[in-house]
């Protein structure tokens, strides 16, 4: 009698069923028409949009940040003087100020061009994102600038002054950004997608330097043609042109050295502050109009 022959059950190879994009396990045989589920099947899909997400409160983080450098420098400035008075902070109150109006003039607009454009929902849009960015740039600064009536000693018509120019400045960049970003998205509304459009915001970039840099460099000019660039008879055209820059209106009414404002706020300078008003005004009313135009947004 022989020995009966042991029943060995060969395993059965798993298959792969349809539409699972998981790896195969080691024991996994792929069929002949089907194929290994690529890198874009197992990842995630990358999100564009995640360094905006945060905003504005990243946005606030750095820009507070940047601020609280600006006034830790000015102290610092000031404790290497021997003299401790109001007179003696003028300087490095004006260096100061100077530095932030070129964070919130350039470096702010900068930032924004470099990245995404804002994400447009049905709840927020183009609009609202630029104009909160106004408002994370202009309010702190008023904490800054109104102090300065008594740790500078400057009269409240100079402090006021500054300060609306701190608001107005921030309000026409902001508007400028708007109506950039609503015209790209203007270009893409046969597509539904927002473009970014390097050309369109390389020349963004280039009327910003221009208008708030364009008055120190006539300035410049003239002083080293002797004057001869502003037209005799004429002094208002250099106060005009010293309140049609945040980086000269400083200077222009808070005085040189370590002798404070020289005379009130001249009239053509609430004139200049007037119009710069104006501009932002209709700049934002440009932009308006260019995101109603827009694509329809997505409730994302």
């Amino acid at each position: 009698m022989s020995d009966a022959e042991p029943n060995f059950v060969q395993p059965q190879p798993d298959r792969v069923p349809e539409g699972d994009v998981s790896p195969p396990g080691p024991g996994t045989v792929l069929d002949a028409g089907d194929s290994a589920p690529g890198p874009s099947a197992l990842s995630p899909p990358v999100d564009r949009l995640a360094h905006r997400r945060a905003e504005p409160r990243l946005f606030t983080f750095f820009w507070t940040l940047y601020l609280l450098l600006t006034v830790a420098g000015s102290i610092l400035w000031m404790t290497r003087s021997s003299v401790l008075s109001a007179s003696s902070y003028g300087p490095a109150a004006r260096v100061m100020l100077v530095v932030i109006a070129a964070g919130a003039t350039l470096l702010w607009p900068m930032v924004r061009l470099s990245q995404l454009p804002p994400r447009v929902t049905a709840r927020a849009g183009i609009l609202s994102a630029c104009f909160v960015d106004v408002i994370v740039v202009a309010a702190p600064i008023q904490t800054i600038i109104w102090p300065m009536a008594i740790v500078a000693g400057w009269p409240v018509d100079v402090v006021g002054a500054l300060a609306l120019m701190f608001v107005l400045w921030p309000a026409l960049v902001g508007a400028v950004l708007a109506a950039l970003f609503a015209a790209e998205r203007r270009a893409g509304r046969d597509s539904g997608d927002h473009p970014v459009i390097p050309a369109a915001r390389s020349a963004c970039m280039v009327l910003i330097v221009c208008l708030t840099t364009a008055a120190p460099v006539v300035l410049l000019i003239a002083a080293a043609l002797g004057n001869t660039a502003i037209p005799t008879g004429r002094p208002w055209a250099a106060t005009w042109l010293a309140a049609a820059s945040p980086f000269t209106l400083v200077h222009a009414i808070t005085g040189v050295g370590l002798s404070g404002p020289p005379a009130p706020v001249p009239l053509l300078h609430w004139y200049t502050l007037g119009g710069l008003s104006l501009a932002a005004a209709l700049t934002w009313v440009v932009a308006a109009s260019l995101a109603s135009a827009g694509p329809r947004p997505a409730d994302r």
